[in-house]
C-alpha cells in the first residue's frame, strides 16, 4: 500500500518537472546585443522647389544594439520580403544607431502604419532570411534636402527591392557619438567641417574652442552662403585654417581605399557626392569589391530632429551611391576630404 501511495504522488511530481524542463528549454534566449529596432516611412521637401513627396515608397529601420565585440551583420526582413541582406555594422561596446533605407513595397501615397519583421545581428553571414516574426508600428519622418552645393540639382530616386551587403575585406569606424551638427538650409558643408572639428579637437587636445569649431565659423570658412558652397570649398577651408592658425590639415583624397587606412588612423573625412556633403564615420570594403559607407549627417535640413548615421553603398562599377534617399542615392562619387592634426 506504501507504494501505491508513493506512486500516486510521484508520478504528477514527474510530470510537472518535465513539463517545467520543456517550458524552460522554449524560452527565447536573450539577446546579447540588447538589439532595438524603430521603423518611419519617409515624407520628403526639396528646399525652395515646390515638390513633395508624402507617404514615400522609402522607409528607414534604425537599430540600436551594443556589447558587439566583433563586426557583424544585419539582416531585415519586412512583410515576408528580404530587404536588408548580410550588410556589415561596426564591433561597439557603446550602443550604437544606425539608420537603413529600405523599400516599403507600396506605391507614393499609400500610407504604412504598421508592418510585419524579422531580422538578425550576427557575427556571419546568413544564407537564408530570418523568420521569427514580430510586428512593429511605423512613424512618420519628414526629410527636407537641398543641394549643398551651388548649382547643383539633387535628384530623388525609387528604392530598390533589395539593399545587399556580404563579406567584408576590410573596415574601419569611428566611436558611437560622433558630433553632428544640426544644419540649416543648404548648410551641409560647413555642418560637416564643423562636425570633424569638433571630433578632432576632442580626440587630439587641439584646444580649439566653441567658437572656432562652430557651423558659424564654418561658413565663411568653406566661402559658403545661401546658395550652399563652391564645389571646390576644400581650398578655401584650408587656407582658412593656415591663416588662423589651425593645427589641421586639409588634404582631397579620392581613393575609398585610403580611407579606410585615415579613418583607422583616427583622421577626419567627408564625402562629397553630386549635391550633399557628410562625415564619414564608417568604411567597409566588400569581398565583391563595392563600398559600404555610414555617413552622419542632418537629415531634415532647417528643421531640426534630423541627425542620424545612416548606411550608403557605392558601386565602383557603376559609379552611383545607394541609400540616404534625398542626399546620396543616385548620386556620384566626387571627392573625400581628409582632415588630420598637425604634429
Amino acid at each position: 500500500m506504501e507504494w501505491r501511495r508513493w506512486l500516486r504522488f510521484a508520478l504528477p511530481l514527474g510530470l510537472t518537472l518535465s513539463l517545467a524542463l520543456i517550458n524552460c528549454g522554449d524560452d527565447p534566449e536573450p539577446d546579447p546585443y540588447n538589439a532595438s529596432l524603430d521603423f518611419d516611412q519617409l515624407d520628403f521637401t526639396q528646399i525652395g522647389q515646390d515638390q513633395e513627396m508624402k507617404d514615400s515608397p522609402w522607409g528607414t529601420a534604425t537599430l540600436g544594439y551594443e556589447n558587439a565585440t566583433e563586426l557583424m551583420y544585419f539582416n531585415l526582413v519586412v512583410n515576408g520580403r528580404w530587404v536588408v541582406q548580410n550588410l556589415p555594422v561596426p564591433a561597439s561596446k557603446k550602443r550604437r544607431h544606425l539608420t537603413f533605407a529600405f523599400d516599403l513595397g507600396v506605391s507614393e501615397g499609400t500610407k504604412v502604419s504598421s508592418l510585419s519583421y524579422a531580422h538578425d545581428l550576427t557575427p556571419s553571414l546568413l544564407d537564408s532570411m530570418p523568420t521569427e516574426t514580430d510586428t512593429a508600428t511605423v512613424s512618420d519622418r519628414g526629410v527636407v534636402y537641398g543641394s549643398g552645393f551651388q548649382g547643383r540639382v539633387p535628384i530623388l530616386v525609387n528604392p530598390r527591392a533589395l539593399e545587399l551587403g556580404g563579406a567584408a575585406a576590410d573596415s574601419a569606424f569611428h566611436d558611437p557619438g560622433f558630433p553632428n551638427t544640426g544644419a540649416g538650409n543648404m548648410e551641409c558643408v560647413p555642418a560637416a567641417v564643423s562636425n570633424s572639428l569638433r571630433y578632432l579637437n576632442d580626440e587630439f587636445n587641439l584646444g580649439l574652442t566653441e567658437e572656432e569649431t562652430s557651423l558659424a565659423t564654418m561658413k565663411p570658412a568653406t566661402d559658403w552662403d545661401p546658395r550652399g558652397c563652391p564645389f571646390n570649398w576644400y581650398r578655401t577651408k584650408d587656407q582658412f585654417m593656415k591663416d588662423n592658425r589651425y593645427p589641421i590639415s586639409t588634404r582631397r583624397v579620392n581613393d575609398f581605399d585610403q580611407i579606410i587606412r585615415e579613418i583607422k588612423a583616427g583622421q577626419d573625412v567627408e564625402l562629397c557626392g553630386d549635391w550633399h556633403c557628410a562625415a564619414v564615420t564608417g568604411i567597409v570594403r566588400l569581398a565583391d569589391g563595392r563600398y559600404v559607407l555610414y555617413v552622419t549627417h542632418d537629415t531634415a535640413q532647417g528643421e531640426g530632429g534630423g541627425e542620424i548615421t545612416e548606411k550608403i553603398i557605392y558601386d565602383p562599377d557603376t559609379g552611383r551611391f545607394e541609400g540616404s534617399p534625398g542626399f546620396f542615392d543616385g548620386s556620384g562619387f566626387s571627392y573625400f576630404v581628409v582632415e588630420c592634426p598637425m604634429a
